[in-house]
Order: structure tokens, then sequence, then C-alpha cells
């Protein structure tokens, strides 16, 4: 593409650069003069292909025509990438939550065409504004894959498997090892980066299911996006359902507990719940409880839980005496050796006990670590609790 007075680069990736010109309507995707191999050529035409092979799906980015002797294709001019947009506006949570559900539909039924993407990012979704309103689209579909197809280009370069913020493991590992639940993966992670500005908190309403969907073990998490997108309904349900709050308060008062209260912990942020057990000590038990039901099943989401307490524990707890209901958290962790919770884990509580019990100088917290070192712990734990 000749950069002159009419056409000028707009973006570019690893493979490509995109042009524009005055036409606001249309623009070009090149692929780079320096990355003309066999391989790159044939990755850059089936990214057209299966671009074009999902044109039905309204929010696919729209292709138009492949130019061969160019390297090039035509497709819909956007104005920025889902990146650029979170990063320099605060969309409204209407907008954050219109977004999630067109991507996680777009991608429901990119996976029933039995196909996959394997490069989601916030980078490869884009933004178009238009009548105040937004229009959302999914592009680069540079190393997607038909599952219909037995073989597919596989790149030897790093940047060939996808953006490792949002790369699944088993991707990072080859291409070859990936599913739709790699997929799941990198929408987890968008998720997050919606909420929070980062791929890695999850301190937002759907956090508990991004945790899930970004679990390192890929049979841990959901199956394809259209299970995530109906976890993701049923929370929002969840979060709006006064009876179940209702119903989970009177489990707590009877210290009986089913799926409901472990639904409506998944419901709460991380500083919601720190709340909770700061108010209530029923709370304390609930969260005991959620902790060794799922705690064998999924210890990475246990982990940020009991992290999360960890960190919003000194920002709830206005008054010394607020801080006790941790204390007993933490230490009935610490004293239960059944289920051989993680030394991250353990850590954390310990951590959590002695800023109630030392720095705060709280008289309950400190005897129950006492009681922790008569009944023996390992040195490790035993040293966070510095008087």
């Amino acid at each position: 593409m000749e950069q002159d007075n009419k056409w000028y680069q707009l973006g570019h990736g690893g493979f490509a650069n995109v042009y524009g010109n005055d036409n606001e309507t249309y623009a070009i995707k090149q692929l780079k003069t320096d990355m003309r191999d066999h391989g790159n050529i044939s990755r850059f035409k089936r990214e057209y292909e299966i671009t074009k092979s999902l044109e039905e799906l309204c929010n696919i980015i729209p292709v138009y025509n492949f130019n061969p002797k160019t390297y090039s294709y035509t497709m819909l001019r956007c104005d920025k990438t889902l990146k650029y947009y979170l990063d320099s506006e605060n969309p409204s949570d209407e907008e954050r939550t219109l977004i999630i559900d067109t991507i996680l539909r777009t991608m429901e039924k990119v996976h029933e065409k039995g196909i996959l993407h394997r490069d989601l990012s916030v980078n490869n979704i884009l933004i178009k504004k238009g009548n105040s309103e937004i229009y959302i689209y999914i592009s680069d579909f540079g190393i997607g894959k038909s599952l219909e197809i037995e073989s597919s280009y596989q790149t030897q370069f790093t940047n060939g498997i996808g953006q490792n913020d949002f790369a699944a493991p088993e991707q990072l590992l080859g291409l070859k090892n990936s599913s739709k639940a790699s997929d799941v993966f990198s929408l987890g992670r968008i998720i997050n980066y919606i909420y929070t500005g980062s791929v890695d908190d999850s301190s937002h309403k759907y956090g508990a299911i991004c945790d899930k969907a970004s679990s390192k073990n890929n049979k841990y998490r959901q199956s394809d996006a259209g299970v995530l997108r109906q976890e993701i309904e049923h929370q929002k349900e969840l979060n709006d359902n006064d009876r179940l709050k209702n119903q989970v308060f009177e489990q707590i008062r009877r210290g009986r507990y089913d799926d409901r209260s472990a639904n409506y912990i998944q419901s709460l942020s991380s500083l919601e719940l720190s709340e909770n057990i700061k108010n209530q000590q029923g709370f304390v038990q609930l969260v005991i409880w959620y902790v060794e039901k799922y705690y064998r099943t999924n210890s990475d989401y246990i982990l940020k839980i009991i992290e999360r307490i960890n960190k919003n524990c000194v920002e709830v707890a206005n008054r010394f005496e607020e801080a006790d209901n941790f204390a007993s958290l933490a230490y009935q962790i610490l004293s239960n050796s059944k289920l051989g919770y993680s030394y991250e884990l353990r850590a954390n509580a310990a951590e959590i006990l002695n800023w109630a019990a030392f720095d705060l100088n709280r008289f309950y917290a400190q005897d129950l670590v006492k009681d922790l070192k008569s009944g023996g712990i390992e040195p490790l734990i035993e040293a966070i609790f510095e008087e």
C-alpha cells in the first residue's frame, strides 16, 4: 500500500498494517512486506476466509474482498480497539454489560459453527461509534481454526500463539492443544479487563465465573462461550434477586447451606464479601463451608477469595472489635488440616490473624494465636505471628 496523500496508516500488528483514507467507511489490511513468506501468506488468507465465512454474524468485522497481488483485503473501518476505548473513556456499567453480552453471544455462535478464534484479546475487538451508540466487532482470526478441518496453520513465532496475557496456558505450549475452552480462558480475562483494567483482577460481580473461565486447568473451565454466557446470565439474575439474599440469610441463621449459598457468595464483590464477614459471625461459617466445599475442585479461586479478604479486612474494619470475625475465619482455616490447604492459603490466613492479634492488639485474636501454637504449627506459618 503506497502511503501517499490518499492512504495513511491507521494501525499495525505483528503481521499486518491497517490503512485508511478520507473514506470513513472502509480500511485496508495488508500483510507486511517482510512477513510475506509462504506460511504467513497462508495464514493471512485464512484470516480473511474464516472471517468471510462468518459474515452472517453481525458482530464479526465485515470483510469485502481479498487482493492476492497486494496481499491485502478490504474491511469495515472502526474507530478504536476495545482496549483503547476502555483505557481512554469511562464506560457506564450498562455499556460494559452490552460489550460483554455482545462478545459472548457472538463467540457462542462462532463456537457453534465449530470455529476457534485462538487470539481473543481487548486488542482484537474493535469499536465503532455512530448515532450515540457503540458497535462491537470481533476481528483478527489469523490463527483461527475450523474444527471441521483436520489440519491448520501452526506458526513457530511467539506472536502466533496469541497474546500472552490472554492466551490459555495449553495454547502457549502449542496451537494444536487449543480448544473452545482455550477461547473461554481468553474471554474470562477480557471480562476482567472490562471491569477492572487488569486481566488478573477478578474483583467484580462476575469474578467467580471469570476465575473458573481462566483456570489453569482447562477441565475446570466452562466448555465453550455459550456455557460461559449462560453462567453470566444466571449470575446477573442472582445479583438482582433480593429473594435469594433473604433465603441465604435464613440458611445462615439455621447453619445449613446449599447451592443458593454458594451462588450468593459468588455474586459478591470482594469488598461486599468482607463487609458481610465483618457484620455477621454467621457469615464466617458460611465462608468456611464454601472454602471446604470447593477447595478440592477449585483451589485457585479459593486462594483468591482469602487473598482478597486479607487485602480488604484493613479497609472495612473501622473499629477494633470488627476484626474479631476476620480472626475467627483465619483461625478456622489454620486449624483445619484435613483438606491439606496450600501454604499460600494458610499464609494469607495467618496474615489476617496476625493483623487482628498484634497490629490491632485484639486479645481475642491473640488467644487464637496461642491456641494454634500450643497445638503445633509449621515454623513458616508460626514465623508470621510476630508480636
